[in-house]
């Protein structure tokens, strides 16, 4: 294992006619990066591994022999930098990527003494080289700072998602031409027999956050699942087995889609549908978004596996099928049988790299043999990066 530690970087001369490794010998120019972080559960901690690439080939990697990142961190890009969060110290360090691909640090910015608990899993957004947003869903509320100078700018807080001991959770933040928009849903961790059938959306312009707006839609619930279409369009989808509410508690969620329209701040009212009715009947589990199409898993249960005083057993009786189709006419589902490798896993959609869909192959819930794999242009998938773990946590181009 290896710890990412501070690197200096050394200055010196070097002769003209000399090429540095990793950059092109007629330009001089840095060759890309690729940053990619595979997650390695044991019975008793997690651990996240860093590997910077230079080309995302055919290869198999050796898990441990990537960067451990400390605190359970994962890593994020903007501006030709890497940024790496620390999930123990609540900050994030700014590093640069030399002509080897060693990540060099730069600066810290702690959020810990600004009531930040935790970082979630993907809570930032890169406006420009000057600002960046932290949406912090352990307080409520917007950290702006500098992703250059790592300076804290100014604090929202974000009033209006108070819903009793229910507890407001954010999902990944879309950021369009002039604002950013996050979907909430509510929920009490310890207690599953308090859920919220509504789902939120709160917008933020990128002009001035504290102008933000809140919406609620009552007509389903646990639509965390959101992407953004071609046309800027926000879907969100229900996701009904969030969770184990299906066995030991109210039914959380309908396979729902709502939509807040480009450019709009609320649900748009006029629009509602159930995947379900595309997809013989089975509830969704996942949706995102690849331009205009959508990957939707939806759920096939073993109901002779499950032991009420056993939560567990509502993963391993979980099969997934696959579905696509066109967001702006979801009669378009398809089902796609290649989709699944095993019973209760399945090749999810996720990252859109240089042009290329690609699919993560996931051992979860116990570390195992993990892929991440191309959509070739005859919707085949390539043989991809393969290593050892639990799940890829991220794929990043760097530079």
């Amino acid at each position: 294992m290896h710890w990412l530690v501070l690197t200096v970087p050394l200055f010196g001369l070097m002769a003209c006619e000399e090429a540095v490794e990793g950059t092109d010998p007629a330009t001089g120019e840095l060759g890309p990066v690729y940053a990619m972080v595979i997650r390695v559960d044991t019975a008793e901690d997690s651990f996240n591994y860093l590997h910077l690439l230079e080309n995302l080939d055919d290869q198999t990697l050796d898990t441990e022999s990537g960067v451990e990142l400390p605190g359970s961190g994962n890593a994020f890009t903007a501006n030709g930098d890497l940024y790496i969060t620390n999930d123990e110290t609540l900050s994030i360090t700014r590093y640069t990527v030399d002509a080897e691909r060693t990540p060099i640090q730069q600066e810290t910015v702690s959020f810990q003494n600004l009531g930040t608990q935790w970082f979630g899993w993907r809570p930032f957004v890169f406006v420009d080289d000057t600002r960046a947003l932290f949406f912090d869903a352990s307080s409520s509320q917007v950290i702006t700072w500098n992703p250059t100078t790592m300076e804290l700018g100014d604090t929202v807080a974000v009033q209006g998602l108070e819903r009793g001991k229910l507890f407001p959770e954010f999902g990944i933040p879309r950021q369009t031409d002039d604002a950013v928009l996050m979907s909430v849903n509510w929920s009490d961790w310890y207690d599953i027999n308090e859920t919220i059938m509504s789902a939120g959306v709160v917008r933020f312009p990128l002009d001035d956050l504290s102008a933000y707006t809140v919406d609620e839609d009552t007509r389903c619930g646990g639509a965390w699942q959101t992407g953004l279409a071609d046309d800027g369009t926000m879907y969100f989808g229900g996701d009904q087995y969030w969770s184990w509410y299906r066995y030991y508690g109210p039914k959380q969620s309908e396979s729902c889609v709502l939509r807040v329209n480009p450019g709009e701040s609320e649900f748009d009212t006029s629009f509602e549908d159930d995947l379900s009715a595309y997809t013989d009947g089975e509830p969704l589990h996942t949706m995102t978004l690849l331009g205009d199409t959508f990957y939707a898993t939806t759920v096939v249960e073993d109901q002779t596996v499950f032991d009420e005083k056993d939560p567990d057993t509502w993963w391993s009786g979980r099969y997934l099928h696959m579905w696509t189709g066109d967001i702006n006419d979801l009669s378009t589902a398809a089902y796609q049988p290649d989709f699944e490798f095993e019973p209760g896993q399945i090749l999810y959609p996720e990252y859109s790299v240089d042009g290329v869909d690609y699919v993560t192959q996931d051992a979860w819930p116990s570390a195992g043999s993990v892929a991440i794999r191309p959509i070739l242009e005859d919707g085949s998938f390539g043989d991809g990066i393969k290593a050892s773990g639990t799940l890829f946590n991220q794929l990043l181009r760097v530079r």
